[in-house]
């Protein structure tokens, strides 16, 4: 038999015994490799994804936090949830406080960027607002990507183009609203039953050639002071702050602003940009809504259940 072969099994014991005694140090290295990574990753992560992000980075009140359940979920549909119920019925509340303090009626509803979830946020704070007995006329401003009439299942037009446009028709509006504080007949014509009892629409109506003139300042206040004087709430909602003026435009003949951002896509600097723009046309801040967010249904669920506890008891 060979010297070598005899050896081996001891060669093989000695490389066991060495291996073992790495292993602690070999883990801990893999260990403080994946923090240092883990680390970097979140470092380079730029985006808005708490409420202790939007605290800091914008320092707005967060008047709700929406989990990512199902994209485009609405309130009067039959898939709408507890959680969602029992959360829009909490921002409506709050709207409602900070509305009626200050006597705001018209609010913008808007975000940085498109497809962060603004539309929904729209239907579903002025659906639970119109539950909650309030008088609600939704409109919708976004004249380029509108969705409004695409939620509620109306027509596209007539709607806020028409009423916004040049002629006869327009100026007879414009007059009736400025003149008597009440709804002109035109306006009339362009509003819609939402199916939601105490809820009324104004879709964008057919796509202007340049949305942005069409948003004439005193054209579009004058719209609006015919709306507050028939209803308790105008929600509007707006182009994204950051892809067109005309959502300043908006902003500025509004009573107020509602900022919606998607938690994991809206990034910081964009969020802050939209802060500055919207503190340029010295608009009240409602708040925030931080959408889309990635907490467990079971979280949700244990936090609301929570808080209806509380409230039941207080």
């Amino acid at each position: 038999m060979n010297i070598n072969e005899l050896s081996f099994p001891k060669d093989a014991a000695h490389l066991e015994k060495q291996s073992s005694a790495m292993f602690p140090f070999i883990l801990t290295i893999a260990i403080i490799i994946g923090t240092a990574i883990a680390y970097l990753v979140e470092l380079l992560d730029t985006t808005i994804k708490t409420d202790f992000d939007v605290k800091r980075h914008l320092n707005y009140p967060l008047l709700g936090t929406v989990p990512f359940l199902k994209e485009g979920v609405l309130l009067n549909r039959p898939d709408c949830n507890t959680i969602l119920l029992e959360l829009f019925d909490t921002v409506a509340t709050m709207l409602s406080t900070v509305a009626s303090e200050r006597m705001l009626k018209v609010v913008v509803v808007t975000s940085a960027n498109p497809k962060e979830g603004k539309s929904s946020i729209s239907v579903n704070i002025a659906t639970a607002l119109a539950k909650q007995g309030r008088r609600v006329v939704i409109v919708d401003g976004d004249l380029r990507i509108p969705a409004i009439h695409a939620f509620l299942n109306v027509p596209r037009a007539p709607g806020l183009a028409e009423a916004l446009s040049g002629g006869v028709v327009a100026r007879e509006m414009l007059r009736n609203a400025v003149g008597n504080g009440e709804r002109g007949g035109f306006l009339a014509e362009v509003t819609q039953a939402s199916g939601i009892k105490g809820m009324s629409v104004i879709p964008c109506g057919e796509k202007p050639e340049n949305p942005y003139e069409l948003f004439e300042s005193s054209r579009l206040s004058a719209v609006f002071q015919g709306l507050k004087a028939e209803y308790d709430f105008v929600i509007v909602d707006s182009p994204p702050l950051l892809l067109t003026g005309d959502a300043l435009k908006i902003v500025s003949a509004a009573d107020a602003a509602l900022f919606v951002i998607e938690s994991g896509k809206t990034d910081q600097k964009e969020a802050s940009w939209a802060k500055h723009l919207l503190t340029s046309v010295g608009v009240t801040m409602v708040g925030t809504i931080l959408n889309k967010a990635t907490a467990s249904r079971e979280q949700y669920y244990r936090y609301y259940y929570h808080y209806g506890y509380h409230r039941t008891k207080r």
